[in-house]
């Protein structure tokens, strides 16, 4: 667990969490459109409608207060500061809630191992089961062009992962055998119709199993099984099953013992390709079965030997496709094809992550082989990837899991805009990518250059001169400048442009920065450098940065919230950490001039909160952070000059440095990412939103 003392100690690690003004959509992604799950969230999300809002902003100012399963009372009123509390039953009122964006991920999370096949009776890819961290796995998933869908039916079969899922075109449905789950190695036999599992009982079975090889081989007309290791050790029989039947086959020459092979059907040979494996060795041999029989094959060249490669075969060429999987030298991200019996390495410009255990299957509806799960030393993965015409795309993308992202709302393009962050468990590695949330979906763009990676950055939208504003943050492993940046960037059209002035606010990162669209300039505050805490006041116009002198500042803060009150037209700053420790101190700052409010009811002191403008809630909204003992989760409403809590009926997990800001284009408060409890293995890449 982080410590607000770690922050002390360590000036550099902290997060800018900006929240500011309005919005972005660059012209060469205007057409881009969510997927049909994704949008019709954002269409339930921004259908919340003005009566329900009038009814929440009723409920606010009556001092009820939004409630969780019902309405709340609120006590301890003093000068319309109120805390609220559940009410009795029976009192109906709107309650401003969070609500998950959907990710186009798939949305049960990471897996290895998972068994995969089409379904050409359903037009889609069949995903069961998998091993996550969290134990076996045993849900079914659907994949099509609107994404992953779950599908849920009467009864599932156990969870278990390196099983075996393959189409039996001759019974016409998908047939899952054996794999390792809960209880140990399996041999149970099972049938997938639309939704509909069924558990078949058959005379005969293979030795339960995980690691096996199948495919159905549509010239014998029957499911084809090798290999695999059972309890006692690695197998190299072959089994087939033929009519709701298993039958074991008998070879005078068969590939020798081996588990996690890789293999798949090409219809155009009318052969069943086998790759690799292990046997207390990684292997590297390809072997075919065809006309009933195995044979060796002789390729010219070989990829590098190795076990729990992902294989399919892409039916728009004739070629068998190969990717990943573990060797002796780790773990490995090359691509292969077969064809005219020799092994081709394909170079790829981009590829998934080095990885084994993914799930691939090709999808004859879109051209292309499906990649999806996997796992590295550290991880397992949720991403999806296609493969067509020897090129890898990552399908649905969404910035890595991270924290300390700068994250703002671009209003020139409409759409939010992310910039850099951090994953301490990827070797400490700070981030320079550029991400925009638009239309319900992630995209990463690549402009020709981009400011260096960094983490603690500011940044809002500014205005009066039409761009997004970057300034300062932190760069991990760096002994220049001690690692901290003063530098100023603006992002236009998608393009960063360096603007630093000569004359600039000193290095610091986990500054504050706001725009205020009352006196067109940005305000910066405070911060920490390489000597400490700062406490200054700097504006940001023409290009020109310019530090003022109030007579009255806030203490030398480190990672306090900023953002602008659209309604009251003043900037809100809710204290984060100091010399004492965590503050909950309320200031607004209008007209170059701080006030201390004086709030009656607060939050409690935090680090690492999020803090936004929220029109539709006339007030700013503040969520979550690292509390004094644990990360929070609770949310906040100022709103003419007063804090009152909100019980939304679901919230965003309890998470510290979380990104957000005010999505202008739906109408929400947008938030993103953060860190959980379990830092720094529980990083989110969750997309919330407040309705």
């Amino acid at each position: 667990m982080r410590t607000a003392g770690a922050f002390a100690a360590t000036a550099s690690l902290a997060v800018v969490l900006l929240l500011t003004s309005p919005g972005l959509i660059l012209g060469n992604l205007s057409g881009a459109m969510a997927s049909p799950p994704v949008r019709a969230a954002i269409e339930e999300v921004s259908g919340f409608g003005e009566t329900a809002l009038a009814a929440a902003r009723s409920s606010l100012e009556s001092g009820a207060g939004p409630g969780v399963a019902g309405a709340r009372t609120c006590t301890g009123v003093v000068s319309g500061s109120a805390s609220c509390g559940p009410t009795a039953a029976g009192t109906a009122s709107s309650i401003p809630t969070w609500r998950q964006l959907p990710s186009n991920a798939l949305a049960a999370g990471n897996r290895t191992d998972a068994m995969v096949a089409y379904d050409p009776k359903g037009g889609y890819v069949v995903l069961f089961g998998g091993f996550a961290g969290g134990g076996y796995l045993h849900d079914t998933w659907a994949y099509s062009s609107s994404g992953w869908n779950h599908l849920t039916g009467p009864r599932s079969p156990p969870a278990r992962s390196a099983g075996n899922l393959v189409y039996d075109a001759a019974l016409g449905e998908l047939v899952l055998f054996g794999g390792i789950g809960p209880t140990g190695l399996l041999n149970d036999t099972w049938t997938l119709t639309g939704s509909t599992w069924t558990h078949l009982r058959t005379h005969a079975a293979p030795s339960p199993r995980e690691g096996s090889a199948a495919a159905f081989d549509a010239a014998l007309g029957s499911l084809v099984l090798f290999g695999g290791e059972t309890s006692g050790g690695g197998v190299n029989d072959t089994w087939v099953f033929t009519g709701a039947n298993w039958t074991r086959l008998t070879f005078p020459v068969a590939p020798t013992i081996r588990a996690f092979a890789s293999a798949a059907y090409g219809p155009y040979d009318s052969e069943i390709l086998l790759y690799g494996g292990f046997n207390g060795f990684y292997l590297g041999d390809t072997w075919a079965f065809h006309n009933g029989s195995w044979r060796q094959l002789a390729p010219r060249s070989n990829p590098t030997f190795r076990e729990s490669a992902s294989l399919a075969y892409l039916g728009t060429v004739h070629r068998f496709v190969l990717f990943g999987g573990r060797s002796a030298a780790g773990l490995m991200n090359d691509t292969w094809e077969f064809y005219s019996g020799s092994w081709h390495r394909e170079a790829t410009a981009i590829a998934p992550s080095p990885r084994h255990g993914a799930a691939f299957a090709y999808d004859p509806n879109a051209t292309s082989a499906i990649l999806v799960g996997g796992r590295n030393s550290t991880q397992g993965f949720v991403q999806t990837w296609s493969f067509e015409s020897g090129n890898w795309s990552q399908l649905f993308p969404s910035p890595p899991r991270q924290y300390q992202d700068e994250i703002t709302y671009d209003a020139a393009d409409r759409a939010v805009l992310l910039f850099g962050g951090w994953d301490p468990g990827a070797a400490w590695k700070a981030f320079n990518q550029t991400w925009l949330f638009q239309h319900g979906v992630w995209h990463q763009i690549f402009p020709k250059s981009s400011p260096p990676a960094r983490l603690e950055g500011a940044l809002t939208f500014d205005a009066r001169d039409g761009y997004v504003l970057l300034f300062a943050g932190f760069a991990t492993k760096v002994a220049y400048n001690y690692g901290f940046y003063n530098d100023t960037w603006k992002f236009r059209g998608g393009t960063w442009t360096n603007i630093t002035p000569v004359h600039s606010p000193p290095l610091r990162s986990y500054t504050s920065l706001a725009y205020d669209a009352r006196d067109n300039y940005t305000v910066l505050f405070g911060g920490s450098g390489p000597t400490g805490g700062l406490h200054d006041t700097w504006t940001f116009r023409g290009g020109v940065w310019s530090q003022l002198f109030p007579s009255v500042y806030p203490n030398a803060l480190t990672g306090s919230q900023l953002a602008y009150d659209s309604t009251d037209g003043y900037l809100l700053l809710f204290a984060a950490y100091g010399p004492s420790g965590s503050y909950n101190e309320t200031w607004t700052f209008s007209a170059g001039n701080w006030s201390f409010d004086n709030t009656s009811v607060s939050p409690a002191g935090r680090l690492a909160a999020v803090l936004c403008d929220d029109p539709a809630l006339r007030g700013v909204v503040l969520l979550g952070g690292q509390g004094a003992s644990a990360d929070l989760n609770d949310t906040w409403l100022f709103r003419a000059g007063n804090w009152t809590q909100l019980f939304p009926t679901l919230s965003p997990p309890a998470l510290a440095y979380s990104s957000g800001t005010y999505d202008q284009a739906n109408g929400h408060p947008f938030l993103f990412g953060g860190a959980g409890p379990a830092y720094p293995t529980s990083l989110s890449d969750q997309s919330w939103v407040l309705v």
